[in-house]
């Protein structure tokens, strides 16, 4: 019965199921988008696959089929784009075809028509009621058998690879195939050439394996070196394109050479021991440019900090000249690479290049400029003084806040009072060189903050710039100067703290504690109440905060 229902079963129906199972067949095409193919599923004509630079996987359908050579069809897919009159161009090395053998094909429609004639048996038996259970689970079987063969040998029928050669010709490739993915199985196969780790930035350059720059090149756009590979036959064939141009933005980070943008006016932008921002990377105009032929137009300002650039910072301090001689195109320094070390070539650099970074890098603190008495960490330049007889520092330490005290600062305090420019001179004084106003302004305002010092009622405006310090008059806070300790009875312990509204919270919630603590010995709690800062405190308010306090304890209040 199914030799016959088999015989009834069209050519027309094999090439249907045939062409629904091939694009159910997962293992066909399993493991190729991970890693970095645009797939493509029985392509109706060339121009499915664009003509991109990105690498392409394709399954062509029975039609390409090929006997040991690559079939007209298969061809057609890619040395064609839309017509014979536009061939593929930008990524003919990067287009590579499953197609299945002539005779792998021929099983596997005859492994269709086995199914679908086991199909008819069951359609015939539905019509009959003499059909035993025992009947019925033999037909089940023969169509799970079925289905499973008619699925294998789809997959095994795709033993051939088709694609360009090292010679640029168009040639097929017979393939060990099982019922594994088959698309790792084309990527480990050395003939194909398809390489899926990333190459490194060196192998990119001048001189490096695969010959990239012609003879006297210095420079060479980014789009080009990234699109080589899809574009040229004697090249492997990348399969992650977006990984070679990761290769040449690491490669930039590393200081290897320089990335130059040109801008409609013919002005430039430069990367160099930095990632270039996004627009910068889809620029069209983005160049390789090697190191002893670039000139840095703009450097990044975070490789002007001490430790970022080698041997730039071996002595401190150091100046605009100094740093001439870094960036003159000149100058060598020795990389470590994992085991050897490797002379580097710093760029060239502008000397609009130099001062722009070196002013950068002052604001965002991560370098102290010394002119004269100018000293600036944190804050913009004055203009003028990024020049030749400014000096570069690390950052300095942070000052302490209870070093602008009197005990630890006299020469700033001529008697109670003091002001900011004094402390500012004074610590000067002691470090041996004028201190940037961002160091002492961060103290004083810690001292402020703490409660060690406080501005008096005729002082200037808080905080402000170095020009107006001498108005911020200060004075140790009023409460530390004049309160005299708690009296202390002998053999007792005393704690005293100024405590926050939420702490004064915290210490009722830990009375219980304390009591349990202390059992058997006298606990006394005194409670000083301060309100306000500076200038008079309205009445109204000292009237609320005494109707508060009378209701804790009678007679208690503000004063």
């Amino acid at each position: 019965m199914h030799h016959d229902a088999r015989q009834n079963v069209s050519a027309t129906l094999v090439d249907e199921v045939l062409e629904k199972e091939i694009r159910g067949a997962g293992k066909l095409t399993e493991g190729a988008r991970g890693a970095g193919a645009k797939v493509h599923v029985l392509p109706a004509r060339p121009a499915d696959i664009e003509d991109d630079g990105e690498f392409h996987y394709a399954v062509l359908g029975p039609k390409a089929a090929s006997s040991g050579k690559p079939s007209a069809e298969a061809k057609r897919f890619v040395d064609e784009t839309t017509t014979p009159e536009k061939p593929r161009a930008q990524n003919r090395n990067a287009v590579v075809l499953a197609v299945p053998s002539k005779d792998g094909m021929d099983v596997a429609r005859e492994k269709v028509r086995d199914l679908l004639g086991w199909e008819k048996v069951r359609e015939m038996l539905k019509e009959r009621s003499d059909i035993d259970t025992a009947a019925t689970t033999r037909l089940e079987g023969n169509l799970r058998v079925a289905r499973g063969e008619m699925v294998s040998q789809i997959v095994m029928a795709y033993s051939m690879a088709v694609t360009v050669n090292d010679a640029n010709d168009v040639a097929a490739y017979r393939i060990n195939v099982d019922n594994d993915p088959l698309f790792p199985k084309m990527v480990g196969d050395k003939r194909l050439r398809i390489e899926s780790t990333a190459v490194n930035a060196e192998a990119l350059l001048p001189g490096g394996p695969f010959d990239l720059w012609s003879a006297g090149e210095n420079a060479r756009f980014v789009k080009d070196l990234v699109g080589a590979f899809a574009a040229t036959a004697r090249l492997p064939k990348m399969l992650n394109r977006s990984a070679i141009l990761e290769t040449l933005l690491q490669g930039c980070e590393g200081g290897e050479f320089v990335l130059r943008v040109t801008r409609a006016d013919q002005s430039t932008r430069t990367f160099w021991k930095s990632r270039p921002d996004d627009t910068a990377v889809q620029d069209s105009s983005l160049e390789v440019v090697l190191s002893d032929a670039a000139t840095l137009t703009e450097i990044d300002p975070q490789l002007m900090a001490p430790g970022k650039l080698p041997t730039l910072w071996e002595k401190e301090p150091i100046t605009l000249p100094d740093l001439g001689v870094y960036f003159s195109g000149k100058h060598f320094v020795a990389v470590d690479k994992g085991g050897y070390t490797e002379n580097l070539l710093i760029p060239a650099a502008t000397p609009q290049a130099i001062a722009d970074a070196t002013a950068s890098a002052v604001k965002s603190g991560r370098v102290w400029l010394v002119n004269g008495m100018i000293s600036v960490l944190s804050e913009d330049v004055p203009p003028g003084f990024v020049n030749e007889s400014a000096q570069l520092f690390s950052p300095p330490p942070p000052v302490p806040s209870v070093d602008v005290l009197p005990a630890q600062l006299a020469a700033a305090w001529p008697g109670d009072e003091s002001n900011a420019h004094l402390i500012h001179t004074a610590l000067s004084s002691k470090a041996g060189k004028p201190l940037p106003w961002s160091r002492v302004a961060h103290a004083l305002d810690e001292a402020f903050r703490l409660g060690l010092i406080e501005r008096t009622l005729d002082s200037g405006a808080w905080p402000c710039d170095l020009g107006g310090a001498s108005a911020v008059k200060v004075r140790v806070r009023k409460s530390e100067a004049k309160q005299s300790p708690p009296s202390k009875h002998y053999g007792s312990k005393v704690a005293s703290a100024e405590l926050q509204i939420h702490q004064v919270q915290d210490f009722a919630d830990h009375i219980d504690a304390l009591r349990e603590a202390t059992a058997g010995q006298l606990l006394r709690i005194r409670v000083t109440l301060e309100i306000g800062e500076q200038g008079q405190v309205d009445q109204a308010v000292v009237d609320k905060v005494n109707g508060i306090l009378g209701q804790i304890r009678a007679g208690w209040k503000a004063e």
